[in-house]
């Protein structure tokens, strides 16, 4: 039996590395798939999955006037021969954030793929459990059951692999198989019906060994990007931030850029913070910063929404300031990702959610 798991964030690395070691998985029977810059020394067989696989639209409805569904068949090439290389005959077990990934799905419709077990991604493990459901609705909308049904008959589409897959966001998707969640906190998937979940127990060893030595951290979401918040309007949080909220001016802030947020604007990010006489350091994209929570319980953390803050607060971390709430006070925001938020912060005590603004 093979292991391959899909790692597109520190988060999934961290389960995936104490999925391999608390089970003790034998290292050349498992394979990291790294997306979005993601490296690591863990010593397993390791391939970076190609920008035009990971970033692929497959039959995404919006993205169809764009003709990339023209490429399915060659992308699912590229993943089959991927698997080929490294199972080398045998089934293998598939270790990846959810059920609803058209990336995912062409992993785990794969013909020896025989168990599909889930791994923590975030900050949709905290939901609740109407929270989760508003997000990722069980019942498949009609639209989408016109629209994959359609896609059934054009075999450019490839629909026999990447087809909609209904019910939970963590089905059990083989036959006669449990698939498996894995967390790093009971708290997490208190919204599910599958019950097949288990707590990883947490160490770190000498591959999370950090020199990690600032009191004071930032960790930034790629709030622009996303299109949750206006450039202008993120330039003006982070203005007000520097000016009115953050008054460590002594202590060197270091900094987590979000992998999306570009040169450009991490940039101008550098700027604003210089101008205001603030040191900073900008922190390795390839750093764990679960792990360095677990290590550092006395930090403080700054944020708007990023699931870090989230992370930093159930690893016992104290002080963590959550921002997002700027957006609503001064800026008049109303956004599906403020109530997400909500949903998830107003539950953490640790958290000290920005109130007003001064």
């Amino acid at each position: 039996m093979k292991y391959i798991f899909h790692i597109h964030s520190n988060i999934n690395l961290l389960a995936s590395v104490l999925i391999v070691e608390n089970e003790k998985i034998k290292r050349k029977d498992v394979l990291f798939l790294l997306a979005r810059g993601v490296k690591t020394d863990f010593e397993v067989n390791k391939e970076d999955i190609p920008a035009e696989v990971y970033y692929h639209s497959f039959n995404v409805l919006k993205e169809l006037k764009t003709l990339q569904f023209l490429k399915n068949s060659k992308i699912v090439e590229k993943i089959d021969d991927l698997i080929k290389g490294f199972i080398n005959g045998d089934d293998f077990i598939y270790y990846c954030p959810n059920s609803r990934g058209p990336l995912y799905r062409a992993f785990f419709s794969h013909d020896k793929c025989s168990g599909v077990n889930y791994i923590e991604d975030g900050m949709d493990a905290y939901l609740s459990r109407e929270g989760l459901l508003n997000k990722f609705p069980k019942k498949v909308p009609a639209h989408i059951r016109l629209f994959d049904a359609t896609l059934g008959i054009l075999p450019v589409f490839c629909n026999k692999r990447l087809g909609y897959m209904k019910g939970e966001l963590y089905s059990n998707i083989k036959k006669n198989n449990t698939s498996n969640i894995y967390s790093l906190s009971d708290k997490a998937f208190k919204n599910q019906i599958n019950e097949n979940i288990e707590v990883l127990k947490i160490g770190y060893k000498s591959h999370y060994n950090y020199d990690y030595k600032w009191s004071n951290v930032f960790v930034f979401d790629a709030v622009v990007e996303q299109k949750v918040v206006k450039e202008k309007d993120f330039y003006s949080f982070v203005n007000w931030f520097c000016s009115t909220y953050y008054n460590d001016v002594n202590e060197t802030l270091a900094i987590k850029f979000h992998p999306h947020q570009g040169e450009t604007e991490i940039s101008q990010i550098l700027k604003i913070f210089e101008k205001n006489k603030i040191e900073t350091k900008v922190i390795s994209n390839d750093v764990s910063m679960e792990v360095v929570f677990m290590i550092n319980k006395k930090t403080k953390v700054f944020g708007i929404g990023s699931s870090l803050l989230l992370y930093a607060s159930l690893f016992g971390i104290k002080d963590v300031h959550v921002l997002y709430p700027y957006f609503e006070i001064e800026k008049k925001y109303k956004s599906p990702r403020l109530i997400f938020w909500n949903d998830v912060f107003l539950k953490e005590s640790n958290c000290k959610l920005l109130t007003k603004t001064i």
